[in-house]
């Protein structure tokens, strides 16, 4: 799949001329229909759209299979579905994640304090999400269902992480 999407680039200016590929149509509407429902109106003082750009970013870096320069899947249609979903509910007060793509496809948010304290989370598109964390000697990992509502177990562990 290829997309050329301008830097910067609004809901408005996604036109099917910015598009290269069937595929690359469908992610568009599928894309606007998370604008409207999920962009449009801004949540969580504005970190959304923050989030949603830097979301928007790293899928173009990784849209292609072998991205990584061996054999990177490309970002699946779905793990950006519940990427987004959990942008949405994503607190103010909270720090925000780094954002990237696994070489599997799924997408992460990464919180990192420093060595010691990290905690890590991965979008599979299959209802579910998976973290790992590092809280000084101590490591956590597990899966928890995502069905729209940020589980518990990542407030705590991101409390954990900065304020440890």
């Amino acid at each position: 799949m290829q997309i050329a999407i301008r830097p910067h680039t609004s809901i408005e200016d996604l036109t099917y001329s910015n598009l290269f590929s069937d595929e690359g149509r469908i992610l568009v509407n599928e894309y606007r229909s998370y604008w409207y429902e999920y962009i449009e109106p801004i949540t969580n003082g504005g970190n959304y759209q923050e989030l949603m750009d830097e979301l928007l970013e790293v899928i173009q870096e990784t849209r292609a299979e072998g991205w990584d320069g061996y054999n990177g899947e490309s970002v699946r249609a779905a793990s950006i579905e519940q990427a987004a979903v959990f942008l949405k509910q994503w607190p103010a007060e909270f720090p925000n994640p780094e954002i990237s793509v696994d070489p599997d496809g799924e997408i992460s948010f990464d919180w990192i304090k420093n060595k010691y304290l990290t905690f890590s989370i991965s979008f599979s598109g299959h209802g579910h999400i998976s973290y790992a964390g590092l809280i000084g000697a101590n490591s956590i990992r597990g899966k928890e269902i995502f069905d729209e509502e940020i589980p518990e177990v990542v407030f705590q562990q991101i409390k954990r992480v900065f304020s440890f």
